[in-house]
């Protein structure tokens, strides 16, 4: 089954890159797009924010 909603979240940062490594994923776009291609995820929502400088 195609999934065409998910709910992601996103973000680069050191706490993200911990979580990902722990379930052995990276925390890279391209990791993700890898995730979505094995699970049939068509099309996602990724929740995220950039810090002010």
């Amino acid at each position: 089954m195609k999934i065409i909603d998910a709910h992601m979240h996103y973000f680069n940062v050191d706490g993200f890159k911990e979580v990902a490594a722990n379930a052995g994923y990276e925390n890279t776009a391209a990791c993700w797009q890898q995730i979505c291609e094995e699970n049939n995820i068509v099309f996602s929502v990724a929740m995220g924010f950039k810090r002010a400088v």
